[in-house]
Formats: structure tokens, sequence, C-alpha cells
């Protein structure tokens, strides 16, 4: 959403959101009235201090509410009682942490101005409590199933009014014509020997220093894992971090100063952001897709670098912090089904199928469509994945299934991916991201020539949930039914009754 976008929704919370709101019993001095105040008066204070939390989005009309594209992919969907009590529940709990976060990013003086609003009580405890308040008010309400789907929406991260004024359907074949360029130049990248590739420094690996399975245990945690009434796994935060130290990636990486160190990102002296490459790590998370109705988990990664320097003044792609952001989907056997890639700008979007994903057939169009410039044999749980990157840009230009990292590889932490929504800052704390998900400070000068293509300040950084991946066509890394709309899956013929991929 668009900072824009977000003071509108922040707006319309303050109100009440007067026009799409449940029918709820709000009398006055009752206690829907007193919550349904305790969360304008919080919103107003976090719009206010400009420390609205960027991921996902808040759920017009239900203010203990919020939702990803995950979970707003359920919405619509007929649902059982079961189901439906279940992703409420989810979207509550993504409202609660969220509130929280951005309530402890609020500056000192806002907070006590808070606390004194909804006083007596705790401000956690009374939102929380007043989430349940408005819950059961809504539950009661015969039309809250479609109420709910209207409004759990997710919006996606494209300016279609900057589409409009530069005439997108002209501008597109250009653009596309340009897309078509970098892939073919990707692919010769990626078809050279390793021994061609050009090396500006020194080449280094950095490897997860955590244990993980082999695939045999994997596979039984994943199939030892109950699943919701939506089917989702449920991992306990241990056996995410023992699956996330499985898959991580042993990067290989031509380091030719600080800048292609993966760090901590931080705040600077100067209060800007930056990335501290002094402790190698990688910032992670689980997510999820959807393959029919069909829930597998995802292990996101994401390296950060200090900068991505500029060769030249008329750099445009060149500027301070940059990354790589790596995924794997897997089978609910513990083996990889695809991997793929992006910057944290959302750009350079690459597929990575085993044959376990087969791409489907695509009309020759002008939008992007899946990228593979290499695909991998079949990859075992606990297999090392290394990514070669390359110098300065963070290019990946081959993934290698060679083994373990040599010993002399320097070892990187996980560091859960969540934690960079509140980062210590002048005596407290502060999100990374701004209130519309992007990082302030990291614009790039391709903003000025692709603003045409409808993305809020292409080049620059982005928060999880806020990254579209194509200029021409729409497509955001964390659709729910992405890679179903890609790739084919192949089903071994014991689990096809059930639908279960392999």
């Amino acid at each position: 959403m668009s900072g824009r976008r977000l003071v509108a929704a922040l707006a319309l919370a303050a109100t009440g959101c007067a026009s799409i709101a449940p029918p709820r019993d709000a009398a006055p001095g009752s206690a829907v009235a007193r919550c349904e105040h305790a969360f304008a008066v919080t919103e107003a204070a976090v719009a206010g201090a400009g420390v609205a939390d960027g991921y996902g989005t808040r759920v017009p009309g239900y203010p203990y509410l919020r939702a990803d594209r995950f979970l707003a992919s359920f919405a619509s969907a007929p649902l059982t009682v079961a189901e439906r009590e279940r992703l409420v529940q989810l979207m509550m709990t993504a409202g609660r942490e969220a509130r929280e976060i951005e309530f402890g990013n609020l500056p000192p003086d806002a907070r006590r101005t808070l606390e004194a609003a909804l006083a007596p009580g705790d401000p956690a405890v009374v939102l929380r409590e007043c989430a349940d308040t408005l819950r059961r008010a809504d539950a009661g309400s015969p039309g809250f199933a479609a109420q709910l789907a209207d409004a759990a929406r997710v919006p996606d991260d494209y300016d279609t009014w900057k589409r409009v004024v530069g005439l997108y359907p002209l501008a597109a074949v250009p653009f596309s014509a340009g897309v078509r360029r970098y892939e073919e130049a990707t692919r010769a990248t990626f078809a050279l020997p390793p021994s061609q590739l050009p090396v500006r420094g020194t080449l280094m690996h950095y490897a997860p220093s955590g244990q993980g399975l082999t695939g045999t245990a994997a596979a039984a945690l994943l199939a030892s894992s109950p699943h919701d009434p939506l089917g989702i796994p449920q991992l306990a935060p241990e056996q995410v971090l023992t699956l996330a130290w499985t898959f991580a990636p042993v990067l290989l990486v031509d380091v030719a100063g600080d800048d292609d160190r993966p760090g901590h990102p931080a705040f600077g002296p100067d209060g800007g952001r930056t990335v501290d490459p002094a402790q190698p790590a990688a910032y992670f998370r689980v997510a999820y897709t959807r393959v029919g109705r069909e829930v597998f988990v995802q292990l996101v990664y994401t390296f950060w670098f200090k900068a991505r320097p500029k060769t030249s003044p008329y750099d445009l792609l060149g500027g301070p912090v940059d990354g790589l952001v790596w995924r794997v989907t897997i089978g609910h056997d513990g083996r990889p089904i695809v991997f793929d890639s992006i910057h944290p700008c959302g750009c350079y979007h690459q597929f990575f199928p085993t044959p376990r994903a087969v791409l489907r057939p695509v009309e020759p169009t002008l939008e992007e469509t899946a990228f593979v410039p290499q695909r991998l044999p079949a990859v075992e749980a606990g297999q090392p994945v290394t990514l070669r990157v390359e110098s300065g840009t963070h290019y990946l230009q081959r993934i290698e299934l060679a083994g373990p990292a040599p010993a002399a590889a320097a070892g990187y932490e996980l560091v859960p991916d969540d934690r960079l929504r509140r980062l210590p800052y002048a005596g407290g704390t502060a999100s990374f991201f701004g209130p519309d998900g992007i990082v302030p400070g990291t614009e790039r000068g391709e903003r000025y020539f692709f603003w045409p293509m409808g993305v809020p300040d292409p080049g620059a950084m982005r928060q999880w949930s806020r990254h579209p991946t194509a200029f021409v066509g729409r497509r955001h890394f964390d659709e729910a039914f992405l890679l179903e709309r890609y790739f084919e899956f192949t089903i071994s013929p014991g689990a096809a009754a059930a639908g279960r991929l392999q």
C-alpha cells in the first residue's frame, strides 16, 4: 500500500469506518463503543507518529484484524464454520502483533498520551480484550462471513494512476523489450562455466552456522505436524528454526569490499538506515503457498548488504542498502519443490525448479512470466545449495549443488525477519521500514524513468509482503497461488488420492 493509501486507511479507522463498519450495537457507554474508541485513538496515535507497520494491511471495519495475501486468499472462498473461525483467529493474531510493534515504536511522549487515553489498563491488554469484545459482537452478525470476504482484500502494490498518466499500454512495449534483454544476458551468465565467471575481489563462502536435519528427519517433522482447519501446518517456533537451518543456503560471494558482506540492518549514527557487515547474518521467516487445496511450507531468507555501489554518477541502480532474497518451497516429504529469488526491491524475480515443478506453457505476451535461468536436479532436504553472488550488484550467477561449504567458510547466524520491525533506535525502537513498507533512504535513480510501470519508488528496498515483482503486468512475491500460476507439479501415485504433492 502506498503512503497515500495508508493515510486514507488510517483516517477511515479513526472515524470508525462508518461506511463499511459491520452493524454492531454500539450504544454510548457500551463495551463495544468503548472498544471502537480505543482502536480509533490508537490508530490516530500511530498515524500521527508515523510508526504504522507496513506488513500486510488493515481490514476496513474490523480494526482488530490484519491480513496478508495468503490469509486474504481464504477470505473469499467457501469456508466451513471451523475454517472461518481459524481464519479470523489468524487475522486477530496478525493484528495483535502489529499493534504491539506499533505501540513499542511510538515516541515516549506519544506513548504516554496513548496510555493516558486508554487508562487505567495497560494498552496492550486493553486492545487485546477489545479485540475479543468486537469479535464477539461481529460473530453474531448474520452477514459476517460476506462482510469479511469483502473487507479482507489486500490491495496490490501498484499505483494505477501512474500507469494511466504514463500511458502504460504504450510504455510497456519498450519496457518488455528491456526485460527480455535482461533475461537473455542473465541466461548467458548462468551458461558460463564457473571458472569463467569474472571475479573482482575474493570468493568467500558464507555457510549457516547451525545444524539442520537429514532428509528423513525433515520429512518426519513435517509429517508429524498437525494441520489446522485451513490445512496450514502447525509448526512450533523451534521446529521452524530447525527447518530454517536445514534449508539455509550457502553463499559464494565475490567480495570486493564491505558492501559485499551480508550483515545486520541497523540505524547509523545519523539515524539513517544502514547494514553492519561485522557479523554475517540471514534474516528468515516461514511463509506458505497454496496449490489447489494444499498448503506448503516455504522458508524465506534475506541477506542484507550495506550498498549496491554506484559504478558512475549516472548509475540508476546503485544506492544505499541492497540485498538478496532466497525462498525454498518444501514438499510434504521434506524435499524442495522449487526455489525462487528476488532482491528486496522486488526486482530480478527468478525461479529455479526441480524436476517436481514443470513450467506451464504460456501464450506470447508482453507481461513478465516465470523467468527460469537454471533448472535444478532433484534436491534432498539438508543437501547444501550454494548461491554464487556477483560483487557490487549482488546478482545471482549460478546455483550449485556442490556439497558442503569448505571448513574455512564464514558462519552466518539466522535472525527472525520480524526483528526488523523493531530495531534499537535513539533509546527506543523503530522499524527498519517506513509505513509504506519501503526502507527510507534507499531510493534509486531508476524511479525517475520507471514510474510509468506503476511500481511505487522502483528500486527501493521493501518489507516482506510489499514486493511487486513485475514491471510489465502485476505480480507479487507473496501471492498465495503464485507457483500454481506458473508451474504444474508431479504427484506420486501413493499420494494422488489425497492430492498431496510429493
